[in-house]
């Protein structure tokens, strides 16, 4: 069983995975953002955020989340 951290943020989470992969972290794994794949929109300013994204490295495991204000 593998422990997972997950780091919610409110805003700038695509800088943040960009800036954990510029240092050699690891990589995006995979990511699904608001209003994709049919999914409806309670705010439109959340449209392409970041809702959910995995990121991967050696010794390096965690979820993010955009979360609204």
């Amino acid at each position: 069983m593998q422990q997972s951290n997950y780091l919610f943020f409110t805003t700038q989470c695509e800088q943040a995975l960009s800036f954990y992969t510029q240092c050699g972290l690891g990589n995006v794994v995979d990511i699904l953002r608001h209003g994709e794949r049919g999914m409806s929109l309670k705010n439109e300013t959340m449209r392409g955020k970041i809702m959910h994204a995995k990121f991967e490295g050696p010794g390096c495991y965690f979820m993010l989340q955009t979360m609204m204000m």
